[in-house]
């Protein structure tokens, strides 16, 4: 998956439903994260549009992610692997080990979960595509809720069984003009345990004009009181309750659901700390970290 990644064309998250079958067999993915026509590539090779970028790949993942069955690896713009330093060509830094600066570890920390299954009522799945001989290139074949997949030229008589993501459309546009029951523009969510994640794009990717973009507010699934994860900062303490946001085109986001128990963890964080040492103890006491993992 590309940043800047549409809903179909050559690829596409529409076409990624190879993964839910394979998910289906016990087949195990890699899926490869690219920074390819992200910001950082085609506009300023920056902090902030790495991270915009890492945040945008990071939410696609999200959406077609199979726990257990797939692994996502974060890459720049180039073909070429290996376990060295950055350069400025290929990072907004030189000298970074590779493998620690592609991927968004800090994002990765924050606990959204697992996926749930749930489309909340009222919101449509994410059609699925395939290219065919019999009508074309974006031919709709299911969507994410299905557990099988038909289409009388996929292997197996017409029918692939598939594990359902339940990715939907959190806001949809008017239908492509070459694919009837397929939106021209998107916002997609997938919900989690414990948040949610959404990625806005259109059909085919790639659109500068589309990249400055910004969408029309969009509204949060009802039920839930959710705070978006800031992506320069993932660590703070998410205490600002949203019920709806904006995206520029390409753009991701992570949200957590705020309940309780992350308000007082919040709030404790907040607190001025007594930095005096503890009385009759050794002042070389060691310090632990906690780290949470997100979904697997």
């Amino acid at each position: 998956l590309h940043a800047a990644q549409g809903l179909t064309g050559s690829f596409g998250i529409n076409k990624a439903w190879d993964l839910a079958a394979l998910a289906a067999r016990g087949k195990h993915s890699l899926v490869q994260m690219t920074s390819r026509y992200g910001n950082a590539r085609q506009i300023v090779n920056s902090q902030e549009n790495w991270s915009k970028d890492q945040e945008a790949l990071l939410a696609m993942y999200y959406l077609v992610n199979q726990p257990s069955f797939t692994s996502a690896n974060f890459w720049n713009h180039t073909y070429r692997y290996g376990s060295g330093n950055t350069d400025t060509s290929i990072y907004y830094q030189a000298g970074v080990p590779k493998n620690v600066a592609y991927q968004p570890s800090e994002l990765l920390a924050v606990d959204i979960g697992a996926p749930t299954g749930v489309i909340p009522d009222g919101y449509e799945a994410m059609k699925y595509m395939a290219a065919t001989q019999r009508d074309g290139p974006y031919t709709i074949i299911g969507d994410t809720s299905d557990t099988v997949l038909r289409y009388p030229e996929l292997v197996n008589h017409g029918a692939v069984s598939v594990v359902p993501t339940n990715t939907f459309y959190l806001q949809r546009n008017a239908d492509h003009s070459s694919v009837p029951g397929a939106p021209a523009e998107a916002v997609l969510a997938r919900m989690y345990s414990n948040g949610l994640v959404v990625y806005r794009t259109d059909f085919a990717g790639y659109s500068e004009s589309f990249r400055n973009s910004i969408s029309q507010p969009i509204a949060l699934p009802s039920g839930h009181l959710y705070a978006r994860v800031d992506r320069s900062d993932p660590s703070k303490p998410l205490l600002v309750p949203v019920t709806e946001f904006q995206l520029s085109g390409y753009e991701g986001a992570l949200f957590v659901e705020i309940t309780a128990s992350l308000l007082n963890r919040g709030r404790a964080a907040l607190k001025p700390r007594n930095n005096k040492p503890p009385k009759n103890k050794s002042s070389e006491n060691k310090k632990g970290r906690l780290l949470r993992a997100g979904p697997k």
